[in-house]
């Protein structure tokens, strides 16, 4: 086999690895092209810009110039270790070689530049993107945490009132102290639940503590009066046996309606018709919030999404789960499935009526 044949195989099999290993296929590929010097029959320079073209999209700024110096030498000695003798078209013949040796390369190592401005750029928004997700998830722990401690606050209190009022009728009659214990054993059970929640959420020093009553489920025909208020459709539909929920888990199902309700205004205009399913499938309840397609808000080019993410962590905090799709006809579904603390009959008497 001819040296040169055997150098060019060489240089083509180089080029497998270039998106691995660019600078080394570069470095293989202009010591083929180097070697035309010695063979003016051999002009490996379709190697040769392939591997400059990936040295430019991977490589920082002075490799890639260094890249480029390299191969504008490697083909100036090619021209004139190959230039003609005796011929009367100069003109044509360096107008060929200015194309083909300067141009050529040139242009080829720019668009791999513009390459790699394109991918530090993509890159640089994801990082973005997701140090802003971990900002709302972060945030959204961080409120989280405020409103289960107040929620086991409230716990708390309620066992401590109850032990003193059985304590103050213990003598007098007896027979009322159970229901009081009853009491203390589900505020107990609750306190508990909550704690462990509480557990792994981060909470930041010198906060301001909130004392504000936080929503519970029964608030949700207010929310969705104020909805309807605003110009939005919204039909609630339940089905199943209302279960009992903790209150951080009541907290999450208000502020999914109320996150999915905003989305819905900003993504489908005022007038968009939402529906609000929520399925009662012991041990959990699924809570779908769906609204069909509308006219965007200008909000909506204002979004960051964020809000859904930071709802999507404290779904998890509370031991659920938060889907969402968008559906092809233009609409989006927000789908929670959250645990429910037992099948005993919870206060949701207004929004049963409601729906």
């Amino acid at each position: 086999m001819p040296v040169g044949v055997a150098l060019i195989l060489i240089g083509a099999a180089a080029l497998v690895v270039r998106r691995r290993w660019p600078t080394l296929t570069f470095v293989i590929a202009w010591c083929v092209g180097f070697s035309a010097v010695f063979a003016p029959d051999m002009q490996p320079v379709g190697i040769l810009f392939v591997a400059l073209y990936g040295v430019a999209v991977a490589a920082h700024r002075y490799g890639a110039v260094l890249a480029l110096v390299a191969t504008l030498g490697v083909l100036g000695v090619s021209v004139v270790n190959s230039s003609p003798v005796g011929t009367t078209h100069w003109g044509s013949w360096v107008i060929a070689v200015v194309v083909s040796d300067v141009v050529l390369p040139v242009a080829v190592w720019s668009f791999g530049r513009f390459r790699y401005r394109s991918l530090a750029r993509i890159r640089d928004l994801r990082r973005e993107h997701d140090q802003a997700l971990e900002i709302a998830r972060r945030d959204e722990r961080l409120m989280l945490s405020h409103e289960l401690h107040d929620i086991v606050s409230h716990t708390v209190n309620v066992m401590t009132l109850q032990a003193a009022g059985a304590r103050a009728i213990m003598d007098l009659d007896p027979s009322k102290v159970g229901p009081s214990l009853e009491i203390i054993e589900r505020a107990g059970v609750q306190a508990m639940n909550e704690l462990q929640r509480l557990l792994g959420v981060l909470r930041a020093d010198g906060t301001d503590q909130t004392t504000a009553t936080q929503p519970q489920l029964s608030d949700l025909p207010q929310l969705l009066e104020t909805a309807r208020s605003s110009g939005q459709t919204v039909e609630l539909a339940i089905n199943g046996s209302p279960g009992e929920l903790d209150p951080s888990v009541e907290l999450a199902c208000y502020r999914i309606v109320q996150e999915a309700l905003t989305n819905a205004r900003k993504y489908a205009g005022t007038s968009a018709q939402v529906a609000v399913g929520m399925e009662w499938i012991p041990p959990q309840l699924v809570l779908t919030v769906r609204n069909a397609a509308g006219a965007a808000s200008d909000q909506a080019v204002l979004s960051t999404g964020n809000g859904l993410a930071g709802l999507s962590e404290r779904v998890r905090l509370v031991g659920g789960r938060l889907e969402t799709e968008e559906l092809s006809t233009g609409g989006f579904v927000v789908r929670a499935t959250l645990p429910v603390a037992s099948m005993r009959t919870a206060v949701v008497e207004a929004v049963s009526t409601q729906g």
